[in-house]
């Protein structure tokens, strides 16, 4: 006999999803009916019927938002090398000239993949500690499509992790690594992502949908590239030390190219087949009025980004490295 009520992860199976979330993304967006589970009182169980008829409502080749009606939009990426990692633009800080040096990378080495890995945006509207320095979210939001205008026309693929700064816009949603609870004018719900990179959002950008169509999102704070890397943006709101990055080599058994810390540095993982890169960050730290008043314990930030040729080889190149 079918069960009437099925846990998140039952109901992912039975539609063939990957990523469970999704499902609660189609609670609210079909109203799905719900109820608390007998284990705990947090946990939700999802209404079969009501599943198998909103699955049938999606229409998956999109029509307004053509993210919004992907069920693998947010899944955890696994690419494959080479890939140039930059971390930490915090848009509207981006380093331009820096960019301008990471073009001369990508021609050096061929590459011709980009992964923001984490704080793309900086989601200063979303935060509290930024009622000393406010930043309006337009304004970011304008700053952030001109990096992707210049991504798009430069890469071939690219692709955005989440990150604690974009966290402050889903914890402002109450939706944190799930789907927004806001809705735009055609009654889809938004997260963080969608409302920045809507097509309505990107119509200015003059790009046609095969050119949108490099650009990948994953709600998660890493992803893999090839066998033995990982790029990992951990979410603490602390300074994160290089030991981390030695724990996660132990933890995953992977070379780690590690952010957060807008520092630069390589070393030897605990195991000798693989390789540890803490990328700096790819902002101009000037910019940053609360660091040049010293209310943060990142003193050392520099500039910098990262080269993934292949499984063997990764490299931090910093800013005004004299061999690009």
């Amino acid at each position: 006999m079918e069960k009437e009520w099925l846990t998140p992860h039952e109901a992912a199976k039975l539609l063939g999803y990957t990523d469970y979330s999704c499902i609660n993304k189609l609670k609210h967006k079909k109203g799905v009916r719900t109820k608390q589970g007998h284990r705990k009182k947090t946990d939700l169980l999802y209404n079969r019927r009501d599943l198998l008829e909103a699955h049938e409502k999606l229409n998956h080749r999109a029509v307004n938002n053509r993210y919004i009606e992907f069920p693998q939009f947010n899944t955890w990426r696994r690419l494959q090398a080479p890939q140039i990692i930059l971390a930490d633009a915090h848009c509207p800080f981006f380093d331009w000239e820096l960019a301008e040096q990471l073009l001369r990378t990508r021609d050096k080495y061929k590459v011709g993949n980009l992964i923001f890995a984490g704080d793309f945006l900086n989601c200063a509207a979303q935060s509290s500690f930024y009622s000393m320095f406010p930043i309006p979210w337009k304004d970011e939001k304008a700053a952030a499509r001109s990096v992707v205008k210049w991504a798009v026309d430069e890469f071939d693929s690219i692709l955005f992790l989440t990150a604690n700064h974009e966290l402050r816009y889903m914890r402002m949603l109450n939706s944190q690594y799930s789907p927004g609870v806001v809705k735009n004018d055609e009654g889809h719900n938004l997260d963080v992502w969608e409302v920045l990179f809507s097509r309505s959002m990107l119509a200015d950008l003059d790009c046609d949908m095969d050119t949108l169509n490099k650009i990948q999102f994953s709600i998660y704070p890493y992803c893999d590239v090839g066998e033995r890397w990982r790029i990992v943006h951990p979410s603490s709101y602390r300074k994160v030390p290089l030991s981390m990055g030695r724990e996660l080599c132990n933890i995953y058994g992977k070379s780690i190219v590690m952010a957060h810390a807008h520092m630069s540095a390589q070393a030897p993982a605990p195991n000798p087949k693989f390789t540890l890169i803490d990328t700096g960050i790819f902002a101009s730290p000037s910019y940053f009025d609360y660091k040049n008043l010293k209310l943060t314990t990142h003193y050392q930030w520099s500039e910098s980004y990262t080269v993934i040729l292949d499984d063997q080889w990764g490299q931090v190149i910093m800013r005004g490295s004299p061999f690009i």
